[in-house]
Order: structure tokens, then C-alpha cells, then sequence
């Protein structure tokens, strides 16, 4: 995933390089909570852009009672 933070710590941007989790979905709502994350303001101002792997792997089953 690549994204642009902001002065503030905001993300502006953000869009997929690749992925292989073939599934649109998944995908459009990672990239859209990914605006929603607030990071430390970048030394000097200004705009920082990023590339970030995110790995997925299954393992993780809430219980539901």
C-alpha cells in the first residue's frame, strides 16, 4: 500500500500497489480505513509518502457465544 501523510499526521492519499488477497472488498475497505489512521507529524512539514506491506494470514477466530 502506498500513502501521503500530511504536515498534521493525516493521511491525504492512499492506494494499492499489488495485493493478493483477490477480493475488491477487503481491499477497498483496508484502503479506506487506512484514511482514517493518524500518524506523528513529520519532521519538517510537509508531505511524506510512504509504501507499507501489510501480511495477512489466517489463525485469528473470535468466539462467538
Amino acid at each position: 500500500m502506498r500513502f501521503t501523510i500530511d504536515a498534521r499526521g493525516q493521511v491525504l492519499t492512499s492506494a494499492l500497489e499489488s495485493s493478493s488477497l483477490g477480493d475488491g472488498l477487503v481491499e477497498a475497505c483496508l484502503l479506506d480505513l487506512m484514511k482514517t489512521c493518524t500518524f506523528p507529524k513529520p519532521l519538517g512539514g510537509g508531505h511524506v509518502a510512504l509504501a507499507y506491506t501489510f501480511d495477512f494470514a489466517p489463525g485469528f477466530q473470535a468466539h462467538t457465544p
